[in-house]
């Protein structure tokens, strides 16, 4: 590129007549377009080089533009003598047109040096970025949230309930025993009251899972009727009273789904398990029969006689109700339940199976954080 540059200077430094005028025209018009072609090229290649080789290339390009300089200043020498000769023939055209050259020329050379300024500047603050140490990068401190483990609710409940027991299996007890024969018992009254235990775990307080147990009484006494004595050597007829004493027990494994709009808790569920009636006989003389404390160590005619009966069945009950939130840890509610009772072989061999369904109305007070 340089040598093209001073080979096309070079038409400048030759021999001109007056006709070659043209041709001085042209030349510094090549001047320009070639200094403007390596003042790009220049800056092209300061832009890709590293801080080193731009130095390097600063202080070429400042030795070139020294020389441009330098021959800029012998071209203005040889513009003045044009200037000189074409006002001595009166051409002012030509003179004005030389006049737009020199000044083109001048604003050239003061581009070249701005920009070999301009280089000069970045390579030297590019390398007090470099000796400059890098500024510490800031820490960071990430912060990330595990969400909580669900907790577990579980709950201790006391329950008490009233049921409408059923008798049928009771009066085909009395009904078809031997030992029960002609004795007058009446099931009229089968309202009996049970109590129960529940213990219930809940993983996000929707689903219970947990276990029951209930327990009841009821005490059925007959009239009092008349029977032969046990002392087979006398026919003696006496008094006697029988009582039935029936204890049904229940246990189970409990499971309800609840749904929660504090503070109440709405649950339905369902318990199966295994179920026991106990029925205790108890036979007695009428005449040890007292309201008053005392007067059976008066009559010792006949102790009384003992015999148990047992009913083994499965059970299943269906139940749903409310509850209501007292504290954070106490809940009181009240649900219906209808339990279903199947023994295959009731009260023992010759009995038969028998189906029984006892309704009931339980109320529940239950400890801890599941309703």
């Amino acid at each position: 590129m340089f040598f093209v540059f001073l080979t096309a200077t070079g038409i400048v430094t030759s021999t001109f007549s007056q006709e070659d005028f043209m041709s001085v025209h042209l030349s510094p018009g090549i001047l320009i377009l070639l200094l403007f072609s390596l003042y790009h090229f220049g800056s092209a290649q300061d832009e890709a080089a590293r801080p080193d080789s731009l130095h390097l290339r600063a202080d070429s390009l400042q030795r070139q533009a020294d020389s441009l300089e330098q021959r800029a200043s012998e071209l203005e020498q040889q513009f003045d003598m044009f200037d000189t000769a074409a006002t001595g023939d009166n051409d002012s055209g030509l003179t004005g047109e030389i006049s737009r050259l020199k000044q083109e020329m001048v604003a050239v050379r003061e581009k070249i040096k701005a920009t070999v300024s301009d280089i000069v500047a970045s390579v030297d603050n590019n390398k007090v970025r470099e000796e400059e140490p890098a500024p510490a990068a800031e820490k960071v401190q990430v912060v990330i949230e595990e969400p909580e483990p669900k907790k577990g609710f579980g709950a201790f409940c006391l329950s008490f309930e009233y049921t409408a027991f059923d008798v049928d299996p009771l009066r085909h007890l009395a009904k078809h025993d031997r030992s029960l024969t002609g004795v007058p018992l009446s099931f009229s009254d089968n309202n009996m009251l049970t109590i129960g235990l529940m213990g219930y775990f809940s993983k996000d307080n929707s689903m219970r899972i947990g276990n029951g147990l209930s327990c009841g009484y009821k005490a059925f006494t007959s009239d009092i009727f008349t029977r032969p004595s046990d002392n087979s050597d006398t026919a003696q007829m006496s008094d006697s009273i029988v009582t039935l004493r029936v204890i049904p027990v229940n246990f189970g494994f409990l499971c309800e789904k609840a749904l929660r709009y504090n503070p109440v808790d709405f649950f339905a569920g369902l318990m199966v398990g295994g179920h026991l009636t106990v029925v205790v006989k108890e036979e007695q003389a009428a005449t040890l029969v007292s309201s008053f404390i005392g007067e059976e160590s008066i009559q010792k005619e006949k102790e009384p006689r003992y015999s148990v009966a047992l009913s083994p069945a499965v059970f299943w009950d269906l139940h749903g109700g409310i509850a209501f939130a007292l504290s954070e840890k106490m809940h009181l509610g009240i649900d219906g339940v209808a339990r279903f009772t199947y023994a295959y072989e009731g009260f023992g061999a010759g009995f038969g199976d028998y189906l029984s369904i006892t309704p009931g109305i339980r109320m529940r007070l239950s400890f801890g954080s599941a309703g």
